[in-house]
């Protein structure tokens, strides 16, 4: 897919990036290493459920660190069994599809912003141009 921008829209999308974006000089997500993806993914998860205001069982935001585990010891599961139980989905602490596919619309919409923040370049520059 080639994707063409205008020069304002690169500076703009440049704006954007901060210190913690992660430039990948590939774009086919089958080259990237496990470990970038799963980093991505759950970074994603967590700033989402903040953004959602839901917390870990002791009442707290979750660190966005990219790091998901396991119930019942893992906050981040915690915060996202939370999640699963109130949009009706087996709760299990784990993102999948069935988390996925019951997510309103807006939560959906929080989710993708989060994924652009916490993604790479490409990401970024998809949800810029509202191709996600």
């Amino acid at each position: 897919m080639k994707i063409q921008i205008t020069e304002s829209q690169y500076k703009k999308l440049l704006k954007s990036l901060n210190e913690n974006t992660k430039i990948l000089e590939n774009s086919n997500v089958s080259d990237l290493n496990e470990d970038e993806l799963l980093w991505r993914h759950y970074s994603a998860i967590q700033c989402f459920l903040n953004r959602k205001g839901i917390r870990d069982d002791d009442g707290k935001p979750l660190v966005v660190d990219g790091s998901i585990g396991r119930l019942p010891n893992s906050k981040s599961a915690q915060a996202l069994a939370k999640y699963q139980y109130q949009i009706k989905v087996p709760v299990d602490g784990m993102w999948g599809s069935q988390t996925m596919s019951k997510m309103p619309p807006q939560d959906l919409k929080i989710y993708k912003e989060c994924v652009s923040k916490h993604g790479d370049i490409a990401d970024k520059l998809f949800h810029f141009l509202g191709i996600d």
